[in-house]
C-alpha cells in the first residue's frame, strides 16, 4: 500500500514539472517564436510598400517604360536595403532544425521568400528574395517587348499587383502557421 503523505509529494511533483514545463512554452513563444514573427511582419510590410512603389512607378505615363526605367534601380536599392530584415528570418530555419515545433512555422517562412531552386537558376536571382526578383524578372521581360507603351505599362502594373496579391496569400500561410504554433504553446494543458 502507498503512503498518503508520498503520494500527496508526488502528485505535487507532478504538478510543479507540469507548470515548469508551461512556463517553458511560454518562455520559448516569448524568446524565439515572437520575435520570428515580428521580423517577418516587418518584412512582409517592406514588400507590400515597395510593391505599391513599383505599381506607382510603372504607372507613370511621363516616363517610358524600357529597360532604363528607374523601377529597375528602385528594385534593386529595395532589394540591398531590406537584406539584413530577410536575413534574420534565416535564424528560423535553423531554429526549425533543432526545435520540431518551430518547423511549419519556418517552413511557411521559407516558402514566402524563396522560389524554388531551379526558378532561382534559371532566373539568376537570390533564393531568398525571391518575390522582388520574380517581379524584376518579369519586368525586364515586358520593358524589351514591342508592344506600345501603354499596353506595357497596364501589363507591368497588373504584374506588380498580382505579385503583392500572391505575397498576401503566402502571407496568410505563414501567419495560420504563426497561430497554430502560439496556441499549441501558450493554451492551458
Amino acid at each position: 500500500m502507498i503512503d498518503v503523505g508520498i503520494g500527496i509529494k508526488l502528485l505535487e511533483k507532478i504538478a510543479e514539472l507540469l507548470k515548469q514545463r508551461a512556463q517553458q512554452r511560454v518562455d520559448f513563444f516569448r524568446n524565439f517564436v515572437e520575435p520570428v514573427w515580428k521580423d517577418f511582419e516587418a518584412v512582409h510590410a517592406d514588400y507590400l510598400a515597395s510593391f505599391r512603389k513599383y505599381a506607382e512607378s510603372v504607372s507613370d505615363t511621363s516616363i517610358s517604360f524600357d529597360h532604363e526605367h528607374p523601377v529597375f534601380n528602385a528594385i534593386e536599392t529595395d532589394s540591398i536595403l531590406s537584406d539584413a530584415m530577410r536575413n534574420k528570418l534565416a535564424n528560423a530555419e535553423r531554429l526549425a532544425e533543432s526545435d520540431k515545433q518551430m518547423a511549419e512555422l519556418a517552413s511557411a517562412i521559407s516558402r514566402y521568400l524563396h522560389a524554388t531552386p531551379g526558378e532561382a537558376l534559371n532566373k539568376g536571382f537570390a533564393m531568398a528574395n525571391a518575390p522582388r526578383m520574380d517581379v524584376k524578372a518579369e519586368l525586364r521581360a515586358l520593358a524589351g517587348r514591342n508592344s506600345g507603351d501603354a499596353e506595357k505599362r497596364k501589363r507591368a502594373a497588373w504584374l506588380v499587383m498580382s505579385a503583392a496579391e500572391n505575397l498576401q496569400r503566402r502571407y496568410r500561410h505563414v501567419s495560420n502557421a504563426y497561430e497554430q504554433l502560439k496556441t499549441t504553446l501558450l493554451a492551458p494543458r
